[in-house]
């Protein structure tokens, strides 16, 4: 749902046009926010959660290791998340 909302987010900037849509491409690839986006936001709070959660649908061990490992870089993303959307928005668009 996370990635569906992000996407929809900056497809929602893009098609603004004028000055909204270069603000949608830099605050993916420029500077900074770029890596904390992709591999804070969508590396760590998205793939790696999924990650987990196959690797243990497949094993048939949803052991107490797992569920903590999960619930943390659940968090760890979420405040990256947190951290792109305030200082990358305040970069890009103030």
């Amino acid at each position: 749902m996370e990635l569906l909302l992000l996407f929809a987010l900056f497809v929602g900037m893009y098609f603004q046009g004028g000055d909204k849509t270069l603000v949608a491409i830099q605050a993916l690839t420029t500077g900074v926010w770029a890596y904390v986006f992709w591999i804070g936001v969508i590396g760590i709070g998205i793939a790696t959660p999924l990650l987990i959660a196959v690797t243990a649908l497949r094993h048939h061990a949803y052991r107490v290791g797992y569920i903590l490992l999960n619930s943390v870089v659940v968090l760890v993303g979420v405040v990256f998340l947190r951290l792109y959307i305030l200082y990358a928005g305040q970069t890009f668009v103030g």
